[in-house]
């Protein structure tokens, strides 16, 4: 009743389109008891290349009758890419859906790079290839190891740097990677302000990404 009063002193409602939200909406407040309600998709509605249990449960959940059923009182849906904006209208087929990225910008992002300069550990080489991300098996750690051993399994191995920046439960396969190759520089987190700094030291950025709802990383290098 305290989250009634408190939403019904709003016009409108942006809430985020987890299943747990449509819970707590449909049957502990009612959509009929406080003012519109717009789903931003920050979770998206199927994530592709799904082969662990987690994102396969997702996607069925996601694109179930039982989310349909928890979203029905929703007045319009938000969502940061095309592949969301077709999941939701294939669900919804009479619901509004407008389609707005997220903001970047990147002039100011480039000059930050100036501000905040960093240091890469390891030696350069003729090509330092970055990577960003949160180390989970969304991101593709997996892959991005076997990319690397493939390619440091030639005679590249010489010319190429690699840079991982990034944080996770994965990071263990990560630090065992940078022991084993010495031109493997794990740099862990860092502070977002040290980014630009970095991409400008780099090359190329390699997304192994599985699926992004918005890929920041992406835009982030192509500021530098």
């Amino acid at each position: 009743f305290e989250l009634i009063g408190k939403l019904n002193k709003y016009d409108v409602i942006y809430s985020k389109n987890e299943i747990l939200e449509g819970f707590i909406i449909k049957f502990l407040i009612g959509y009929k008891n406080i003012p519109p309600i717009i789903f931003g998709c920050h979770t998206p509605i199927r994530y592709p290349n799904s082969n662990t249990f987690h994102s396969i449960l997702h996607n069925a959940l996601y694109n179930s009758l039982c989310y349909k059923f928890l979203s029905s009182g929703v007045r319009c849906f938000h969502v940061l890419n095309s592949s969301d904006e077709r999941a939701v209208k294939a669900l919804f087929p009479n619901m509004p859906v407008k389609k707005i990225y997220n903001p970047f910008d990147f002039e100011e992002f480039s000059k930050i790079s100036t501000d905040y300069p960093i240091k890469i550990e390891k030696a350069r080489r003729t090509t330092n290839i970055i990577w960003v991300g949160r180390l989970t098996e969304q991101k593709g750690v997996d892959d991005l190891i076997k990319i690397i051993e493939i390619v440091n399994s030639t005679e590249l191995n010489e010319m190429i740097s690699w840079n991982i920046v990034g944080d996770g439960e994965e990071k263990e396969k990560l630090i065992n990677c940078s022991k084993k190759w010495k031109n493997v520089n794990y740099m862990g987190h860092i502070d977002h302000n040290y980014l630009p700094s970095l991409y400008k030291n780099n090359n190329l950025l390699i997304s192994t990404s599985k699926w992004e709802g918005f890929p920041y990383n992406i835009l982030e290098a192509q500021a530098l």
